[in-house]
């Protein structure tokens, strides 16, 4: 095992920060800017998330329901953000939690398996305009993703209700 030196280990640090420090800021320059065009970071982030998570939290959804229930992100949504891109994973886990309270009945696990095809989730900048939906076999989830702040989101207390008041 090689150790490194206190100043040696200062130094690497220094450099790490600086990095992340730099890509920050090049980030945040080319959101102030506009770009629309998606980083090679949401791209990488998606790629895992539709290969990786997508599938597994589908399954997780069909073991709770016993219907053909899947997740569908509204990916333009995504592009601009990876943050969003990060939170995304962690959100749909909510939202399995959320199912799989409902569906611990018979009663609420037919209501889902027969109310909801599809779960869209929207990534939005306005906490103001947060909002879920249920409407032809969609439900429908807008909320802010790009933020750590709780403002823009729906809890568990949150999705469990709407899922129960609207199944």
């Amino acid at each position: 095992m090689r150790r490194l030196s206190a100043a040696g280990d200062g130094q690497i640090m220094q450099h790490r920060f600086i990095v992340k420090t730099t890509q920050k800021a090049i980030l945040l320059d080319s959101r102030s800017q506009g770009e629309k065009n998606m980083g090679l970071q949401e791209r990488q982030h998606i790629e895992r998330i539709q290969t990786d998570v997508i599938p597994a939290n589908n399954k997780s959804l069909h073991e709770a329901t016993g219907g053909e229930m899947i997740f569908d992100p509204d990916w333009s949504t995504f592009q601009n953000s990876v943050d969003a891109c990060l939170n995304l994973s962690s959100f749909l886990t909510k939202v399995i939690g959320a199912v799989q309270w409902v569906a611990r009945t018979p009663v609420g696990k037919q209501a889902l398996a027969e109310g909801i095809n599809r779960i869209v989730v929207r990534n939005i900048s306005d906490p103001a305009e947060k909002a879920m939906t249920l409407k032809d076999k969609i439900f429908q989830i807008d909320l802010v993703l790009s933020s750590f702040a709780d403002e823009g989101r729906f809890g568990d207390s949150d999705l469990i209700s709407f899922l129960e008041n609207n199944l």
